[in-house]
């Protein structure tokens, strides 16, 4: 039962919180696709914000929709 209880305490510690900023941004914001090609390889990218630029890297089977 001890270990039931704090299996509970660790899943309510580790769920995920939602940043502030996240709610200026919703799931469906517009974004522009371009395409740009480095070293003869043609790579996709999002043009989305007013900040600086971030440069996320996905690993083999992830996407673009990893980081949103």
């Amino acid at each position: 039962m001890r270990s039931l209880l704090g299996l509970l305490a660790l899943g309510l510690a580790c769920r995920a919180t939602p940043l502030p900023e996240s709610a200026r941004y919703p799931a469906g914001t517009a974004f522009s696709a371009r395409f740009v090609t480095a070293a003869g390889t043609r790579i996709r990218y999002i043009d989305a914000g007013t900040g600086p630029p971030v440069v996320f890297l996905h690993g083999l089977g992830a996407s673009l929709y990893t980081w949103r």
